[in-house]
């Protein structure tokens, strides 16, 4: 996949404010990872990070041997997706798409690939926001 690494606080804008453009222009999660490097913890922005679905954080500062774990759980899910995952990810793009029906399809396809399919219901239901 592709990695983009990225410091929370930069010149100009923010670190978060990277990943939506980058969003923007690679929407397929499954080819594209974003890690944030930040020395931050306020609950708002963990808040953020969680809800954009950023794919790893990495706290400062940080030794070498801990980049190298943040990296590797980061891009490791994205190498070997499991079909849920695939699915949660390709739905994801086809809402960004405004492909609905092809998002809703990849949802009930993953729904029956999991026991506990809660992301695929909250992504069936910003289908209908």
């Amino acid at each position: 996949p592709k990695i983009v690494f990225a410091e929370q606080s930069l010149e100009k804008y923010q670190g978060i404010d990277l990943f939506l453009k980058h969003y923007q222009t690679c929407p397929d999660r499954l080819e594209c990872s974003f890690l944030l490097m930040t020395g931050l913890s306020s609950k708002a922005l963990l808040a953020q990070i969680a809800e954009l679905e950023i794919d790893g954080v990495i706290p400062k500062p940080f030794a070498v041997n801990s980049l190298n774990d943040h990296f590797i759980e980061a891009i490791e899910k994205k190498v070997n997706p499991t079909e849920y995952f695939r699915e949660i990810e390709y739905a994801k793009m086809m809402i960004h798409e405004k492909d609905f029906e092809k998002a809703l399809e990849a949802l009930t396809r993953a729904k029956k690939l999991t026991k506990e399919p809660s992301n695929a219901y909250y992504y069936e239901g910003s289908v209908f926001e």
